[in-house]
């Protein structure tokens, strides 16, 4: 997932007598330097009821090519025809069309704030499709040449925010008087500030469980433990519910395959798939006063949980051991490179290294009086790790943790990355990507607050809120 700022976003659409959008002074696509977008639509429209629909024609995306073509209509935006008449004395339908905008960034505009406009070509057609005569466009803004040869084309204002629609544009046809109905194909152009970060999301879950935790074996094999000892797996496309083993909270989630998988939660607790049944585990805390809040490992024979009082717990592959307490009033999440370099991250700034042999304190850049905790910790090497906090994120390098630049500053719950310009946070706002160099905002849906992420690829990833789970793809 690569951002080009600037980039030339197009959605293509088939229509007859169909509403259309209008747009500004174009910008046509040409040569291999017009990175961008494109989703193909079909509309229909009939003279005599007046009726345009608009279906969409799914085409397949390419980081090959000039222009990322990527359907269509109520996906990525919606074209919407009103207010359709037919004149018999000059034989003009004319209709009112708008250009709604479903994406999670803004469009047609290069940089979140400079309007650089939309504009809709036709791509083919006008064309009779019953009934005899001919059709053509009455009332174009111009004509240009884009995708194919010369071609009609409306233009419209653009920066529309993510649900936002242009004001309405008389689009007329001139039909001969023997047209029953005719189709076309459009696209609408418009600028993206941050083409790698166009991600759709749409709910994979909706239950009863409030899912704490995610961790997936495949994009089609996934986990989610929360509320009242919810335990959800995702297979064969459909989720399923397991019987809890408790009531208690679980928090967080980890396996090695998916015939081996750990959850954590409230009062020690850990239970374990084994591919067949879920099992409680014995923590070896007693007492089970404390919660443990995160689990990570880098084998079925090492693995690590975390949790109050500076707890750390290490599973050998036969028992649950306390392997050390550092000082921190909770440890929130733990992450590793491998079984010789682990990062565990907590209250008052606290991150923590574990080399083989010992723990040992980092110095978070953090102050311990800012009362700042760390969230969460991931990473894609032992060079370029990210931490999640309530001011932001951190990034270490090998060397140093320091803010990664840009990063909103507000509370961080989760972090994933496929590669340093290819990190998705969830935060308190709700999904942010990071391309490297720039930052793009997306909006899952349905309210609540992102609190875990996780990825298979920089065009297929996982969130959730609340109560949903939503996969984001491209």
């Amino acid at each position: 997932m690569r951002t080009f700022a600037g980039s030339v976003a197009l959605v293509l659409l088939t229509a007859a007598c169909a509403d259309l959008p209008t747009a500004t002074t174009p910008t046509p696509p040409s040569g291999p330097g017009a990175e961008g977008f494109q989703a193909r639509l079909s509309c229909t429209a009939t003279i005599a009821t007046g009726r345009v629909a608009c279906t969409s024609e799914q085409t397949e995306g390419s980081e090959s090519r000039p222009s990322l073509i990527i359907g269509g209509q109520d996906v990525y935006v919606r074209l919407e025809a009103t207010g359709a008449s037919y004149t018999p004395a000059d034989s003009i339908f004319q209709i009112d069309v708008t250009v709604q905008n479903l994406m999670t960034q803004t469009f047609g505009a290069s940089d979140d704030s400079t309007d650089t406009g939309l504009t809709v070509f036709f791509y083919a057609g006008p064309t009779t499709t019953a009934g005899q005569g001919s059709v053509s466009v009455d009332n174009e803004d111009g004509t240009s040449v884009f995708l194919v040869g010369a071609t009609e084309y409306f233009t419209y204002d653009g920066l529309l925010f993510t649900g936002e629609m242009t004001e309405g544009k008389p689009w007329r046809f001139k039909t001969d008087p023997e047209v029953a109905s005719f189709h076309f194909q459009v696209f609408v152009q418009g600028q993206l500030p941050h083409e790698q970060s166009l991600l759709r999301f749409r709910p994979s879950y909706l239950g009863e469980v409030y899912v704490n935790g995610l961790w997936g074996a495949a994009s089609n094999e996934i986990f989610a433990v929360g509320s009242s000892g919810g335990l959800l797996r995702l297979t064969g496309g459909s989720w399923i519910t397991d019987p809890a083993l408790n009531e208690e909270e679980l928090w967080d989630v980890w396996g090695s395959s998916a015939t081996d998988v750990f959850a954590v939660g409230d009062f020690g607790t850990i239970v374990h798939w084994n591919g067949t049944a879920w099992t409680e585990m014995d923590s070896g805390l007693g007492c089970g006063c404390q919660t443990l809040w995160g689990v990570w490992g880098s084998a079925p024979d090492d693995v690590w949980a975390v949790g109050d009082e500076g707890l750390i717990l290490h599973y050998d592959g036969v028992e649950w051991v306390t392997h050390d307490t550092v000082p921190a009033t909770w440890l929130t999440a733990v992450w590793g490179s491998g079984p010789n370099d682990v990062f565990a991250v907590g209250t008052d700034g606290a991150i923590f290294h574990y080399d083989g042999t010992g723990w040992t304190a980092m110095n978070s850049g953090l102050a311990e009086e800012d009362g700042h905790i760390v969230l969460s910790v991931w990473g894609t090497s032992s060079t370029n790790v990210y931490a999640g906090f309530t001011g932001g994120v951190l990034h270490y390098d090998g060397t140093e943790w320091s803010p990664l630049e840009g990063a909103r500053e507000c509370p961080t719950f989760d972090v994933w990355a496929s590669a340093p310009d290819d990190v998705f946070v969830a935060n308190i706002c709700g999904i942010d990507h990071y391309d490297g160099a720039s930052w793009a905002h997306m909006d899952p849906g349905e309210g609540g607050i992102a609190t875990d992420i996780i990825g298979f690829g920089p065009h297929n990833i996982l969130a959730n809120t609340d109560y949903y789970v939503f996969r984001g793809i491209r």
